[in-house]
């Protein structure tokens, strides 16, 4: 009897400091955890590329598959997450989630074919489409909405930093000797507990209500209902193509980069990565604290300008600067979802999401295109790539930015 008391007086003591049910509890963890171990991965395949070319003996082109082909299936999985959420929930499908994404690393380390690269592949940008939808529902679900943007900014916070601790994690345990597929099983050892954290959130959960189905059900009868200016989508989506797709060349190729052609260690190359995502992490939280009195048209141009700069003083004058170009780009993907709720509205969540697919379609092409410069003129040469989408975005920014009240062109 008293162990009851204890549970509902322990129960009292959550929703008064925190305002938070037990089960939301479990929920907020579980979503956090989630993103947190899918970061780790996603953002821990850039230190061992460079392995992972030279034990399967791979192009520079099939290496790309192996990031372009997860790129492609997250988007598939993307469209599949309102039917199976119909059937799982929420919850219950961000679980499925991380059950498939605890596959990825397990079929890592048994992968001994091209073949076998590109099934894990598969496996992963199935979890990562899955994941990274699903968990800003569940989110959604479980705070009040006078909190929603508070946890949903940390949720994402976490990917960042995720993205910042996935190059140490996986340089020190190739550092102690462990091979590349080794190193990924390791994560194995934190995505335990955040399964642990989903059966208790799953069990813990009201199962009389599901409200996220009525929500999911509006929208795509919204979506289908709404005019959406062809001005904003092409602009914006070009833009997010073009700064997602440099960034994630540097995030996925810079080990490469150090490693084959500045002769530097491994350990150095990773230590490099490392300093790159500091730098993105460092910038978005000072931009966090960005007065309004600074346009956010005019810091975009100018991180625009400042990485065209910075890679060609990285490549012309010395390559320890690279890690700079984190910091310049840290602004871009802040400020233009701030300028894109700005310029939308009230249909905010029918743009960003029609902008984001198109620039999850520039990343796959970046990959393969990525790929083939390397094979064909060598590893240096790819690093026009990057260049050329900030010259690019920097002169569709300057001529074609778009005014909300003219942008009367629908589709």
């Amino acid at each position: 009897m008293n162990s009851g008391k204890d549970s509902i007086q322990r129960h009292s003591v959550i929703n008064k400091d925190l305002g938070f049910s037990l089960s939301q509890v479990f929920t907020l963890i579980f979503a956090f955890g989630a993103l947190m171990a899918m970061g780790w991965l996603d953002n821990g395949r850039g230190p061992i590329f460079p392995l992972i070319i030279g034990d399967l003996n791979l192009s520079h082109s099939q290496g790309s598959l192996f990031f372009a082909l997860a790129s492609l299936t997250a988007v598939w999985a993307n469209f599949m997450v309102p039917r199976q959420i119909k059937y799982l929930g929420s919850k219950g499908l961000l679980l499925v989630g991380v059950l498939i994404l605890a596959l990825f690393p397990l079929m890592l380390l048994w992968s001994e074919t091209f073949s076998g690269l590109l099934l894990s592949a598969f496996v992963f940008g199935w979890s990562m489409g899955t994941i990274g939808v699903t968990q800003n529902i569940v989110i959604e679900e479980s705070v009040p909405s006078h909190k929603k943007r508070t946890y949903l900014s940390l949720l994402h916070s976490v990917y960042g930093l995720s993205a910042l601790l996935a190059p140490v994690l996986i340089g020190q345990i190739l550092a102690f000797g462990y091979s590349w597929r080794e190193s990924f099983t390791f994560v194995l050892f934190f995505i335990f507990p955040v399964l642990c954290f989903g059966f208790l959130s799953l069990r813990s959960q009201n199962r009389n209500s599901l409200p996220v189905e009525i929500s999911l059900n509006d929208t795509l009868k919204d979506n289908l209902n709404d005019k959406l200016s062809m001005k904003l989508l092409s602009f914006w989506g070009l833009i997010l193509a073009l700064y997602v797709s440099c960034e994630l060349f540097f995030s996925t190729r810079l080990v490469m980069i150090f490693h084959k052609q500045y002769a530097r260690s491994l350990q150095d190359s990773n230590f490099q990565l490392t300093l790159f995502f500091v730098g993105l992490f460092i910038g978005r939280v000072l931009v966090s604290f960005l007065p309004h009195r600074f346009s956010s048209r005019k810091v975009i141009q100018y991180s625009l300008f400042f990485t065209a700069a910075t890679i060609l003083v990285g490549v012309f004058v010395s390559a320890e600067l690279f890690f700079l170009i984190g910091f310049t780009l840290s602004p871009i993907f802040p400020l233009s979802m701030d300028e894109i709720s700005n310029q939308t509205g009230s249909q905010f969540k029918e743009y960003s999401s029609a902008i984001i697919a198109l620039s999850s379609i520039g990343v796959v092409t970046m990959h393969i295109m990525a790929g083939l410069l390397a094979d064909v003129y060598g590893l240096m040469w790819a690093m026009v790539l990057p260049l050329f989408f900030v010259v690019i975005a920097l002169i569709w920014c300057l001529f074609f930015w778009p005014e909300p009240n003219k942008a009367k062109s629908v589709f």
